[in-house]
């Protein structure tokens, strides 16, 4: 099972992972646009009050296209033979996971209240500001589920592209992470540029 979850791309064929990462593509494509979720950069999502199915279709494209290009370059540099579809595969596979957090919207109202009040917060006026049970414990879960999406993104990342490069070094590893962070950037911007 745990293969399954973290390590896929050892054991299912480069055929059902891209089919599997393309419904998942396109599922939280339609989930983000039902839900007011912007995946408005490769690593990141967040509430807004309304997105048009060309701004999620636009998201989804540029983020997969952003990570796909920065992890193909440095998968180039590190092996020759890396694989286009492998790293292709990567990305949509680990961009599935993704499909959970539109359903934060739910708790968008409650979200709103704390941030409302975590704004009004002056650090000169020790005046203490009370939060209700509810927005501690919404907070919570959503601040959980998020971090909990990222680490397991980031780990099927990690482990498709270490299979597809055949990644042995600390020079690869960092040579990952730089691919990343430049993968969120590119994709920012490219977001930005077209809204």
């Amino acid at each position: 099972m745990k293969k399954i979850l973290f390590n896929p791309f050892e054991k299912y064929s480069e055929t059902r992972l891209f089919i599997f990462g393309m419904a998942a593509a396109v599922l939280s494509t339609y989930l983000s646009y039902i839900f007011n979720a912007r995946f408005d950069g490769a690593i990141d999502m967040h509430l807004v009050k309304n997105i048009t199915l060309k701004q999620a279709i636009t998201d989804n494209i540029i983020n997969i296209a952003s990570l796909f290009a920065t992890l193909y370059a440095i998968g180039f540099f590190i092996n020759k033979k890396v694989r286009p579809i492998d790293i292709l595969n990567t990305v949509l596979v680990a961009r599935s996971i993704y499909c959970i957090m539109p359903f934060t919207h739910f708790a968008a109202d409650t979200l709103e209240e704390f941030a409302v009040k975590t704004a009004k917060i002056n650090p000169l006026d020790p005046a203490p500001i009370s939060f209700t049970a509810t927005e501690i414990i919404t907070i919570s879960i959503v601040a959980l589920l998020g971090i909990i999406t990222l680490i397991w993104t980031i780990a099927l990342l990690y482990n498709g592209f270490k299979t597809a490069t055949n990644l042995k070094t600390i020079t690869h590893k960092i040579l990952f992470a730089i691919a990343i962070i430049l993968a969120e950037v590119l994709s920012i911007l490219f977001i930005t540029a077209l809204n």
